[in-house]
């Protein structure tokens, strides 16, 4: 739960982030924005990386010392063939799924990045 937290936190301080870095864009001249855009994109793409390295920090400690009490705990039990069948599908998932939440930060200052050189209206 933390992570999915942490995540969406992080993601929506990226988009308030960019969304004050792009008001700008009314005042300045399209010289002066194309720097700005630059350094805008640099800047966001910093904070993306250190958010997620943040979430990474906190969730992946506590996440190897869970792991290894569970796998201490189940030391004595042994799986049912079904049950070891079907974990490996939804432990690949659930990490994948992890995956995607610990890089959300950096994706959305990505696609920020990209999208606003990609569409940029003169």
């Amino acid at each position: 739960m933390f992570l999915y937290l942490a995540s969406t936190l992080f993601t929506l301080g990226m988009i308030s982030m960019l969304v004050w870095f792009s008001f700008r864009r009314a005042v300045l001249s399209p010289a002066d924005y194309d720097t700005y855009a630059k350094m805008t994109s640099a800047v966001s793409i910093y904070f993306g990386v250190s958010y997620s390295l943040v979430i990474l920090g906190i969730y992946l400690p506590v996440t190897l010392v869970l792991n290894r009490q569970i796998a201490e705990a189940k030391e004595g039990i042994a799986p049912t063939p079904e049950e070891a069948a079907g974990r490996t599908t939804h432990d690949l998932l659930r990490q994948i799924e992890a995956a995607l939440s610990l890089l959300a930060p950096i994706i959305t200052s990505l696609i920020a990045s990209f999208g606003a050189s990609a569409f940029s209206i003169p």
